[in-house]
């Protein structure tokens, strides 16, 4: 049985700057509105705001990847407080290094962009429908298995990529049409 390769996701400038305006506006809305609403003696609308801005902020942690690990047939996407996301390696079809450009005008269906970091349902047209998990804008690798795809961002990408291409049994190496 092959060891588990584990890879870290590090977190980049723009992310950290992202992360920490983003708690600065979701602590400003709490306290803002539930002063309010305190003020004008609606305890239950002030629960109610200070609950929802700490489950954003909350959730918006638990749900962000923190690294990633091929082994025991599967890659897995591990997040800080939520349950890891696992890929079967016999599903893999495909995997690439995506050049620094392949996100561009993706347009998010579900997730966050800037919140701990970029994940959720995102669709390009150069990609299609994929789903990110992602602590960077770079770096990134993309795998396809026969029903979705994938966009994940490993440190060492090229690492990874040759890891996963050599632990997925029908993987090969996709090659990516440059951006127009």
């Amino acid at each position: 049985m092959a060891a588990m390769r584990k890879y870290d996701s590090p977190w980049e400038r723009p992310l950290i700057t992202s992360t920490i305006a983003l708690l600065a506006v979701i602590a400003f809305t709490a306290i803002a509105g539930t002063s309010a609403a305190l003020q004008a003696n609606m305890r239950g609308i002030a629960l109610a705001v200070s609950s929802f801005s700490a489950a954003v902020a909350i959730g918006g942690w638990a749900l962000a990847p923190r690294g990633f690990t091929i082994g025991d047939g599967r890659v897995r996407v591990l997040r800080n407080g939520w349950l890891a996301h696992a890929i079967r390696l016999e599903d893999v079809r495909s995997v690439a290094l995506l050049p620094s450009d392949a996100l561009g005008g993706s347009l998010k269906l579900l997730g966050t962009s800037g919140l701990f970091g970029y994940y959720g349902l995102f669709r390009s047209p150069a990609l299609g429908s994929y789903r990110l998990h992602a602590t960077r804008g770079t770096g990134l690798v993309l795998v396809r298995t026969e029903k979705r795809a994938y966009v994940l961002g490993p440190e060492p990408a090229a690492d990874f990529a040759e890891a996963l291409l050599a632990a997925a049994p029908r993987a090969r190496r996709e090659k990516l049409r440059p951006a127009r």
